[in-house]
């Protein structure tokens, strides 16, 4: 028995070993191909990135040659006297084939100003002869009208071309005088055709394998950037690999009009990727050899500091288990945590019975402990709220002893003095005196704004009487306590949301906290009015301390009532406040919990546990500190009321 738990605790660590071994190596495997590999794939993407430009710049440093050698040509006098026809020997004298080679050019044209053709030299670069120009290529100039343009400020065009028989590159310049003056007396084209000679010398010069394709040649995958979509100056490069041997980078060149004309490719050994291939099999080898040594190594400590001391363990316990002797005590063999762990159950053996007896007295004092906590909670929520509503009684008295303080009555006392002062002869006196015309236009606005004041006195004495009713019913509701669960009958909750915003109505006007209510129609249902109220004023009243603490120039209180389906009913207070942090939306609710600096606590857990008891809930919804705040008040249509 003992050896096949002993080997059952074996098997377990073994098994642990595997998982954690497999575990790892499977992490070390995603992490060489992901992260290893996919280092060197983008290094390889990289690499082939940087040897397309570097064909892109060979191309545009050949175009920017040939664009200095035309504005040169273009600038000389000599070739300004030829197109004005005063040096008929400049053909003869300066276009010749040596000339040509040595400018790697493979054709000069010369136009006048009103764009006639002049003189045409062509040369084969290869054999240094004379050839025809290739056919169309005439067409093609007098098709494009921009390269007769003149621009002062960009002297030299250049570009790529397109022709039935291959690629040109392209430079064109108006002919002026040597002191580069605005006045131009033609056009001078240079061209040099982009053939297989001239690909061999560009790859000689960027080391790089060097391809040209037509639009409709490269793979499926690179045409998306050869599209006429693309902007033009647009150098979007596509990448294909060639499995393992070859990587292939695709870029699109355009024509002088900026409009796709050809494909680049530059052909690339994978050697990178073959390295890194390389190097993940050494990394996996060399984790693989290090793994097995750690494995017997961990295997090997296991054995002998945890799998042996715990068999002398478990045999000691299971003697104290048969015998039932208490006086048994293990004899710890090490100072490490199972010689501790030996110890310290000596230690629970010897006070097993006196900690039995401390139980039951704990126990009792646990129960007692719990009643008198749980009366001190329901009190202290109630007395938050009572206290919420005294604040509101005790700002309304203030409002309605300033309103009498600026009453307009003595006025009245004043005027009647007139009037008295007058009396025998007050006909005249308000006809013909200043003051006495003057008396019943003010008597009319007195009375006006008399009657204001009335009113005004009117809603803050109806408000203090709702204060004080609401009070009472607290306080009522505090006594149901020790003898009731809730009194459920039919309510209307827009009745009992306007009366929550009336009581919190004169502090929420004395912080200039405006307020707004989102009312759905909805038809009485059965709730306990007095806990909902409760719940309420509490919720407003923390909403008003949480915008008047805030820096939003918004303050703003919204309180919706609406029914997200036929089972439950839906109040939303929604402030534009201090907003909570994450951290503290799941403790908000704690008993004793709270922001505030001279808050206790007790409002909102109390608010959490009456929704719980109406069979409902209450939670906080923030976007963080600053933004604002929400609480929903969740309550069934058809509750089932718990007590207290």
């Amino acid at each position: 028995m003992e050896f096949n738990t002993l080997l059952s605790l074996r098997s377990k660590i073994l098994f642990s070993v595997a998982i954690a071994t497999l575990f790892c190596g499977t992490i070390l495997y995603i992490a060489g191909t992901h992260v290893l590999l996919g280092g060197f794939e983008n290094l390889e993407s990289e690499s082939i990135r940087v040897n397309v430009r570097r064909g892109e710049d060979a191309i545009a440093q050949d175009l920017v040659a040939l664009g200095a050698t035309c504005g040169d040509w273009a600038g000389w006098n000599d070739s300004r006297d030829f197109v004005l026809g005063v040096n008929p020997g400049f053909a003869e004298a300066n276009l010749n084939p040596e000339s040509m080679v040595t400018l790697r050019v493979n054709f000069m044209a010369f136009y006048s100003a009103s764009r006639e053709l002049l003189l045409v030299s062509c040369i084969n670069l290869e054999s240094g002869e004379v050839e025809p120009l290739r056919e169309g290529l005439i067409e093609i100039f007098h098709g494009k009208p921009t390269l007769f343009d003149v621009d002062p400020d960009n002297r030299v065009q250049t570009g790529l071309l397109g022709t039935g028989e291959g690629i040109v590159l392209l430079a064109a310049a108006p002919i002026s005088d040597s002191e580069k003056s605005r006045h131009f007396s033609g056009t001078l084209i240079l061209g040099r055709y982009l053939g297989e000679a001239q690909l061999q010398q560009l790859q000689a010069q960027t080391h790089l394998t060097i391809r040209m394709l037509a639009l409709s040649m490269p793979p499926a995958p690179s045409r998306s950037i050869l599209t006429e979509e693309n902007p033009a100056g647009s150098r979007e490069i596509a990448i294909e690999k060639q499995a393992m041997d070859t990587i292939t980078g695709f870029s699109t060149l355009r024509d002088i009009d900026g409009l796709p004309l050809a494909v680049m490719a530059i052909d690339t050994p994978r050697s990178i990727m073959r390295q890194g291939v390389v190097t993940m099999r050494a990394f996996g080898g060399l984790s693989l050899i290090v793994g097995l040594i750690v494995i017997i190594m961990l295997l090997f400590a296991l054995e002998l500091i945890v799998i042996r001391p715990v068999g002398e363990l478990r045999n000691h316990l299971k003697r104290i288990q048969s015998d039932q002797d208490l006086s048994v005590r293990i004899q710890p063999r090490s100072a490490d945590e199972l010689g501790a762990l030996a110890t310290g159950f000596n230690d629970m053996v010897g006070s097993l019975q006196s900690a039995q007896e401390e139980l039951g007295m704990a126990n009792r004092r646990l129960v007692e402990t719990a009643r008198l906590a749980g009366m001190s909670e329901v009190a202290s929520g109630v007395l938050h709220n009572v206290g919420n509503v005294l604040n509101s009684v005790n700002v309304g008295a203030a409002s309605l002893r300033g309103l009498l303080t600026a009453s307009k009555l003595p006025n009245l006392e004043k005027a009647m003095g007139l009037i008295r002062e007058h009396e025998d002869g007050l006909a005249a006196f308000l006809s013909s005196d200043e003051r006495g015309k003057k008396l019943p236009p003010y008597l009319i606005g007195l009375s006006r704004h008399l009657l204001e004041e009335h009113g005004d006195a009117l809603k803050i004495a109806d408000n203090l009487k709702n204060h004080i009713q609401h009070t009472i019913e607290l306080i009522s509701l505090q006594q149901e306590y020790t003898h009731a669960g809730s009194m459920i009958e039919p309510i209307s909750f827009e009745e009992v949301i306007e009366d929550a915003l009336n009581i919190n109505s004169a502090a929420l006007n004395r912080h200039g906290v405006e307020w707004i209510r989102e009312i759905e129609a909805l038809p009485p249902i059965p709730s306990d009015r007095h806990r909902v109220l409760q719940i309420l004023v509490n919720l407003i009243s923390n909403a008003k301390y949480a915008v008047s603490a805030a820096e939003n120039p918004v303050k703003r209180v919204t309180v919706r009532l609406s029914q997200p389906d036929e089972t439950r009913v839906c109040i939303e207070v929604r402030d534009t406040g201090i907003g909570i942090a994450p951290e503290n939306l799941k403790t908000i609710f704690a008993f004793g919990f709270t922001t505030r600096k001279n808050g206790h606590g007790f409002g909102l857990h109390a608010a959490a546990l009456t929704a719980k008891e109406l069979g409902g809930s209450l939670y906080a919804q923030s976007d963080g500190p600053g933004l604002g705040a929400a609480f929903f008040l969740e309550l069934p249509c058809r509750p089932k009321v718990s007590g207290t």
